[in-house]
């Protein structure tokens, strides 16, 4: 069950990641809980859980230089979250883009990173709960917007990023929501799967187009919800993606920035 972005998120009354053999989360860059790298399993096959132990035992802990890296890149993450600094990630470090690769080093989860990793796993609620507050408060205001809808009842997500698409024909210049940068607005992955190159030997020849994915990936715009993400940054938000003139200044209740 690949829960890789949805840690603490809910379908029901059954928490996502546990619906398979095995659970999937992401501790990557961007996840819900986040320590710039590793992740965590959930094993529930007797069979499986062993055999992925030992190939866990055979694994070699991080140099001590890249666990040094990686305590510099979870403090500069930590600081360019302000949605007023994004731009400068966004534009430094082409976020979103995903390159195909079948190969790529695999290590133990570092010890420097453990510590961060159980206080936000304690703080997983918290965390939750102020990214979900932000992720209701613009549907509640989004909804039926453009190209913005309302989650199921049934879904408690964690509302990672809220996701906003235009219209086929938009009221706005096409591509303005695109330059909130300094809002934390972005696009999300630049290609739809047909698109990249290394998967075109895996495309069905019968596939001629999927315009909707291609849609998705060129005008999909995702909006950040996350701790650093104040009241303000949320209604200068809703005005830019709403087209209205005036929002106004609800305050939701104060809550504790996170570290995700």
């Amino acid at each position: 069950d690949d829960a890789a972005q949805a840690m603490h998120a809910r379908v029901g009354d059954r928490w996502v990641g546990s619906f398979g053999d095995a659970g999937l989360f992401s501790f990557d860059k961007g996840k819900n809980i986040t320590t710039i790298q590793g992740g965590v399993l959930l094993l529930q096959n007797p069979d499986l859980t062993g055999r992925v132990r030992r190939l866990v035992e055979e694994l070699e802990e991080p140099s001590r230089l890249t666990s040094l890296s990686l305590v510099v890149k979870l403090v500069l993450y930590w600081l360019l979250l302000r949605p007023w600094l994004y731009w400068i990630p966004d534009r430094l470090l082409s976020l979103g883009r995903t390159p195909w690769e079948v190969e790529y080093p695999v290590s133990l989860y570092p010890r420097v990173l453990a510590p961060l990793a159980q206080q936000l796993l304690e703080r997983v609620e918290e965390v939750t709960e102020e990214r979900r507050s932000a992720g209701l408060r613009l549907q509640a205001e989004l909804s039926g917007s453009h190209g913005s809808s309302s989650v199921d009842g049934e879904v408690k997500p964690v509302f990672l990023r809220y996701p906003w698409l235009p219209p086929e024909e938009p009221a706005v210049p096409r591509g303005s929501p695109r330059e909130t940068g300094r809002l934390g607005g972005s696009g999300f992955y630049p290609l739809c799967l047909m698109d990249v190159e290394p998967l075109s030997p895996h495309i069905p020849r019968d596939v001629v187009d999927t315009p909707g994915a291609r849609r998705f990936a060129r005008d999909l715009v995702t909006l950040p919800t996350h701790g650093w993400v104040t009241p303000g940054d949320l209604n200068r938000l809703i005005h830019l993606f709403s087209g209205r003139a005036n929002v106004p200044d609800r305050q939701p209740p104060p809550s504790t920035a996170s570290s995700s």
